[in-house]
């Protein structure tokens, strides 16, 4: 499983290019969405491993 780090900085390469005025309207619009899905990514890979360091912990 990739860590939180990794789809956040997939996401933020993701919103560099569409943040580039070159790119079509219709691009940018579509690299947006996609690095809010990397983005929610991150954060489901945060949760992840937060339920799973606790459930250890619980454990020991």
């Amino acid at each position: 499983m990739k860590s939180a780090q990794a789809y956040q900085a997939k996401a933020a390469e993701i919103e560099r290019l569409a943040r580039d005025l070159c790119q079509p309207p219709e691009l940018r619009s579509e690299l947006r969405a996609i690095a809010r899905q990397w983005r929610h990514r991150a954060e489901l890979a945060d949760w992840t491993a937060r339920q799973l360091r606790a459930s250890h912990a619980s454990v020991l």
